[in-house]
């Protein structure tokens, strides 16, 4: 059963009761948007889920904000954690792993801060990376100063600051204000409730990523080896994506469409890493591939890419003849030809009768004993 949480947004003076102001800056440094963005805000319901604005930006029990980079690369960058106000640094944790992905409750803050401030709230910043903590117990900070950077310690899944509020240290604080929480914010500037959708970034790899792989990085290109790379694989992290959702994408060769597949999404996901790959030797050789993603038919994103004979060769702009072919291999003994057609499909080695081969264009790879090759384009005419 989930634990009764007192929401308040008061201060008391003596024995009155009096509305307290918004006294906090944003604890995270950059825009919203590009460097961060809010993925999870306090639960409010007590048996379901539901955050201050009614909605499903919150998991069972949260009890805080979590302010969401794009990911690994970014944290080892960098990004700041800011004092939320004016205190004192009443505790620390430092020296905890701080690039979790398993999301283990155990763990809890991980590497943390908590800052008293002069009207009895208690700030706490978790999930910090390990050793980026500037603070000590007894220091006095002023609002916006660094105190750490954003890191994946603790209870974490990805890099993000998790951000409570209390009062007293008994109370639990939502800092936000809306429907469904309370009537006044604590923030100074509070940042606009966002259930927009975007793709925060996305890219084209020759492997078949797990979830860590892209959370950590993968090699991105848009230039594919048809020999050598057997997989595209198209990926992206995106938020605001709803409960029916449809994510449709379409792969494209010099020929027109090639494969098409749709995602129907059973939930609503407010950070979301989505996946899917196409083989090669489907989209065959090209020099105008493409991939589209939609979202409800909308297209989202347009990703040009390329896939050629690469591996071993030196030209693949060199043209042959069936003629010209054959009478270098007439004077090349130990040499040998690989056919392909336009697809990309090997269709063996050239042999002199190969009448059987259809007009079109066509390319050769020639390998030679020495072990140099060449790749060139090829016009059968029979």
């Amino acid at each position: 059963m989930k634990q009764i949480l007192f929401l308040i947004l008061l201060a008391f003076t003596g024995n009155t009761i009096v509305a307290q102001n918004g006294f906090l800056a944003t604890p995270i440094e950059g825009q919203y948007g590009n460097e961060y963005i809010i993925v999870n805000y306090v639960d409010w319901s007590f048996d379901s889920i539901q955050d201050h604005h009614c909605g499903t930006k919150t998991y069972d029990g949260h009890q805080g904000t979590d302010f969401v980079i794009k990911g690994f690369q970014e944290m080892d960058a960098g990004v700041n954690v800011k004092a939320g106000s004016n205190g004192i640094v009443t505790f620390i944790k430092d020296g905890e792993f701080d690039k979790e992905t398993s999301g283990d409750t155990s763990k809890h803050f991980g590497n943390f801060i908590c800052i008293k401030h002069p009207n009895k709230y208690y700030s706490y910043y978790a999930h910090l990376k390990s050793g980026s903590l500037l603070v000590h117990p007894g220091d006095t900070v002023i609002s916006g100063q660094k105190i750490a950077e954003v890191g994946s310690s603790g209870n974490a899944t990805d890099p993000h600051l998790h951000f409570e509020l209390w009062y007293d240290s008994l109370y639990l604080v939502d800092p936000f204000s809306g429907d469904c929480g309370n009537s006044t914010t604590q923030w100074i500037n509070p940042i606009t409730y966002d259930t927009s959708f975007a793709i925060w970034k996305s890219g084209l790899t020759p492997v078949l990523p797990s979830l860590n792989d892209l959370r950590f990085g993968v090699n991105n290109k848009t230039q594919f080896d048809y020999n050598s790379d057997p997989y595209i694989t198209y990926w992206n992290l995106q938020y605001g994506l709803r409960k029916g959702d449809v994510s449709t994408i379409k792969w494209y060769n010099d020929a027109g469409l090639v494969y098409s597949y749709d995602y129907t999404y059973d939930k609503d996901y407010w950070f979301y890493y989505f996946w899917t790959y196409i083989f090669t030797t489907t989209t065959g050789v090209c020099d105008n591939c493409l991939v589209e993603y939609y979202l409800n038919g909308t297209l989202k994103s347009s990703t040009p890419f390329q896939v050629a004979l690469v591996t071993g060769t030196s030209d693949i702009n060199k043209n042959l003849n069936k003629q010209n072919l054959e009478h270098y291999l007439f004077d090349h003994t130990s040499s040998k030809a690989i056919l392909y057609n336009s697809t990309g499909q090997c269709l063996g080695e050239w042999k002199n009768n190969n009448s059987q081969i259809t007009d079109g264009i066509y390319f050769v790879q020639l390998l030679e004993q020495s072990g140099k090759s060449s790749c060139h384009r090829m016009l059968i005419i029979n």
